[in-house]
């Protein structure tokens, strides 16, 4: 067994396109770079993305290949002594072969700036600051409607 790399794809087989982002990788493939043979990582019940990663880095594979990375996975790929190869718009087999090559750029920085996470919370925060620059208009209070009837059945005489 020779060099191994951790594929962040969307599918198991060679043909399959790189994830677009390593936290919502559908599957994590070992490929053998100089057999080329694939080994998709089992997810165990319970399983997070970065137990399998952490499993990948104690059997001894050093670089991830993926499309994109949020700074919490770059840190964390960082911590296992792990690089990160960008490989964008491009199927397994493609990526795998441009990294033997060396056609690959090692990331030294996170691809993203924030996680979903964060994302979320910046974007409440942005609509609730839209909605207090809004000047929003008092609801118009209209006197109620009085009937012209009602109106001299009161202004007789008498009354």
């Amino acid at each position: 067994m020779g060099i191994r790399v951790l594929v962040a794809a969307e599918g198991t087989a060679f043909n399959s396109r790189i994830a677009k982002r390593l936290g919502h990788s559908a599957h994590f493939l070992k490929v053998d770079l100089d057999t080329s043979e694939i080994e998709p990582c089992e997810e165990r019940a319970g399983e997070d993305h970065h137990a399998i990663i952490r499993r990948a880095a104690e059997e001894g594979i050093k670089t991830v290949i993926t499309a994109n990375i949020g700074p919490k996975s770059f840190d964390f790929l960082l911590a296992l002594n792990m690089n990160v190869a960008l490989a964008r718009g491009v199927d397994v087999q493609t990526a795998v072969e441009r990294f033997k090559r060396g056609e690959l750029r090692v990331l030294e920085a996170p691809t993203l700036k924030h996680n979903v996470e964060d994302r979320d919370k910046i974007l409440r925060t942005r609509i609730e600051m839209a909605n207090r620059r809004k000047k929003v208009k008092p609801p118009k209070l209209r006197a109620p409607k009085v009937h012209t009837y009602t109106i001299r059945q009161y202004s007789g005489r008498g009354h």
